[in-house]
């Protein structure tokens, strides 16, 4: 995931495929940014026209 920098290392308690440390909350990251990104850079597209980001459905 681009947006991901495998969180505070605390966090990294599970293994991954590759016996790599991997944030417990990787799961929840990808379902909020899934969810979420399509949405903010509608924002960013609605604030690029002078737009309050409220207005972000008309993009």
């Amino acid at each position: 995931m681009p947006l991901c920098h495998g969180g505070c290392p605390k966090n990294r308690t599970l293994l991954n495929q590759d016996s790599e440390p991997m944030n417990i909350l990787c799961s929840g990251y990808k379902m909020f940014f899934v969810y979420a990104l399509p949405r903010m850079l509608r924002m960013v597209d609605a604030m690029k026209n002078g737009y309050s980001p409220k207005y972000y459905q008309l993009f």
